[in-house]
């Protein structure tokens, strides 16, 4: 792992303790703090600010390998004579929190990661009563870490409504657009279900539905195979992800390929389900992959292995977003 892919980690680490400050401060480092929070606030209040990642660094649009910074998300790049006051993103950020001085670099996105909404891997699946906008993709059959019962795994704002579901409602597959439940049941919610909340840093949008019996279920995912291991993010370095080809069957866009961007990752995502709301997220990786609403919860999956290293939660274009899946596993107690 390079010094500078671990100053720029370190940087990442400070933006989002000073954009969600949680815990206690060191009184040798307050003032640091409280000094980079004043010099930022006009650029995190700015509405063209949509986040930030630890990547590598892009010139005309080829990455730069081993080339580490701390990219910045962006509705728009802008000429500088349209940027606001202390909006501008400098070439190199200094942070007293740190101590440093670490590369940047800035991303266009157009908007802000929008989260997007059959029985297996890659089935279209959503909550009884939702929309077309919250439907989504199954990620896979997972097994109940004691029982071993099966499960049905998604994302929260596909199967919980982002967590204002009850326990006991009814999941469908393929679902009812109309928004009330039909012939379509294939299950019912559980109570291990993530609250997406925005008014705090959120990490993990998953969602289990306990199978209804007689329903048919399959471990395979189309196009790809039967899952075979997990691929931890967590746990590696840079050299061992950053750029990783990756796939992934979503109900909409079907199998698509792309590769790994970022990680660790802090950014916003917009929720239909939660009325257009914002939440942010943190401990995400950025992928450039092609989905669309109805993607949501498909299984990444490194490629060439069938290991799966996350489940994709938003896009944006071609910049998505997706969960490493151990911290799901571990949340959920679950295995698959």
């Amino acid at each position: 792992m390079s010094k500078q892919y671990i100053r720029v980690r370190e940087a990442e680490f400070a933006l989002r303790k000073i954009l969600f400050p949680r815990g206690h401060t060191p009184r040798g480092k307050r003032s640091r703090v409280d000094a980079d929070r004043q010099r930022l606030r006009a650029f995190f209040a700015d509405p063209n600010f949509l986040g930030f990642a630890v990547s590598e660094k892009r010139v005309k649009d080829k990455r730069l390998p081993d080339e580490f910074c701390l990219t910045f998300f962006v509705r728009r790049k802008l000429a500088e004579s349209r940027l606001r006051s202390g909006t501008k993103i400098p070439k190199r950020l200094q942070l007293q929190t740190t101590e440093s001085r670490v590369p940047t670099d800035v991303l266009e996105l157009g908007q802000m990661h929008r989260a997007h909404g059959r029985i297996g891997p890659g089935s279209r699946i959503g909550h009884g009563a939702g929309t077309s906008e919250t439907a989504g993709t199954l990620t896979f059959i997972a097994r109940d870490n004691s029982s071993g019962l099966p499960l049905i795994l998604s994302c929260s704002h596909v199967l919980a409504q982002a967590g204002n579901a009850q326990e006991g409602e009814a999941v469908e597959s393929p679902p009812d657009p109309r928004g009330k439940p039909g012939p379509n049941v294939v299950g019912h919610l559980t109570d291990r279900f993530m609250v997406i909340n925005p008014a705090v840093m959120n990490q993990i949008d998953a969602a289990l539905a306990q199978p209804d019996d007689g329903v048919e279920l399959i471990d395979t995912i189309p196009q790809i195979g039967q899952p075979s291991g997990v691929f931890d993010l967590t746990q590696l370095g840079p050299d061992d992800f950053m750029n990783l080809p990756v796939e992934k069957f979503g109900a909409e866009t079907q199998l698509t390929k792309g590769k790994i961007t970022g990680f660790p990752a802090t950014l916003p995502i917009r929720f239909p389900v939660l009325g257009d709301r914002v939440a942010w997220f943190t401990n995400v990786a950025t992928y450039d992959i092609e989905a669309t609403e109805g993607d949501s919860g498909a299984a990444v999956v490194r490629t060439g292995t069938r290991d799966v290293v996350g489940m994709h939660i938003a896009g944006s274009g071609a910049s998505c977003v997706f969960t490493p899946i151990q911290p799901v596993l571990d949340a959920l107690l679950i295995t698959f």
